[in-house]
């Protein structure tokens, strides 16, 4: 074999893995049977050794009360920190090494509290690799009345360290957020 048939052999092998790798969640189709409820697997195993980042938080809401297990507390970003004010929120967790994802889903707001204005209208999923790179992301509306998103891949994807989403559109223009922040539940991970 020539070193340019090599090389192009090489380049080809690259290309085809590159378009594995960076394949999008699919989306539900219509009539598909609904799924059981996220058992939170991962969360779950590694509760005590996370690490939770995020764009900002509102005083006494952190990004952490978005994987306590506890559905009635939420995460809330700061005061502007809304797309509707050219901001894009998002909030993260790191594993401490690689982990296989097969599903992640996201419940809207439900703080007793705080429980309309606050919800993400459209999310973006993003799953990163060691190096911070995303091997997969997936965008879509909320749905339900809480603005839910279930994100369930075609097969388990390893290599993850790192689950982010990303608030792309939200309803806190619809003057029934007195604070311009937005809020999410619980984000569970298996």
């Amino acid at each position: 074999m020539t070193m340019s048939r090599c090389l192009y052999t090489l380049i080809a092998f690259a290309a085809a893995a590159a378009l594995t790798v960076a394949a999008p969640v699919p989306k539900a189709r219509p009539g598909h049977k609904a799924q059981p409820p996220n058992d939170n697997a991962l969360v779950k195993a590694y509760k005590d050794r996370l690490a939770f980042t995020r764009s900002s938080d509102w005083q006494g809401w952190p990004p952490d009360k978005a994987f306590d297990g506890n559905a009635d507390t939420s995460w809330f970003s700061a005061t502007g920190d809304t797309p509707t004010g050219d901001k894009r929120p998002w909030l993260a967790v790191t594993f401490p090494h690689d982990v296989a994802v097969r599903r992640v889903t996201v419940l809207g707001n439900r703080e007793p509290s705080s429980p309309i204005g606050y919800s993400a209208l459209v999310g973006r999923l993003e799953l990163l690799d060691k190096d911070g790179r995303a091997v997969i992301r997936a965008e879509r509306e909320g749905k339900g009345d809480r603005s839910d998103f279930d994100f369930v891949l075609s097969e388990p994807f390893g290599r993850v360290r790192t689950v982010r989403f990303t608030v792309v559109k939200d309803d806190t223009s619809e003057g029934r957020s007195q604070t311009r922040c937005v809020g999410v539940a619980e984000v569970q991970i298996e």
